[in-house]
């Protein structure tokens, strides 16, 4: 399974993450070490729509503007 994190928006597969908190429930992003890893979630629009939620608004990508 490919996950994704809305923190540094990389994607990755499950296999990757090794590090865990909260009694092994949460995953750290293998990138960047934040709790923001979504399973099943790949699509960058997505992960920055959810970064935006969680840690409030960035200037969007080029490719990403409306």
């Amino acid at each position: 399974m490919w996950c994704g994190c809305f923190c540094c928006l990389q994607t990755f597969e499950a296999v990757e993450v090794v590090d865990w908190i909260d009694d092994g429930d949460t995953p750290l992003c293998p990138n960047c070490g934040i709790a923001a890893v979504l399973p099943g979630v790949t699509d960058l629009a997505e992960l920055w729509k959810l970064r935006g939620q969680r840690f409030g608004r960035f200037n969007a990508p080029p490719d990403m503007e409306e």
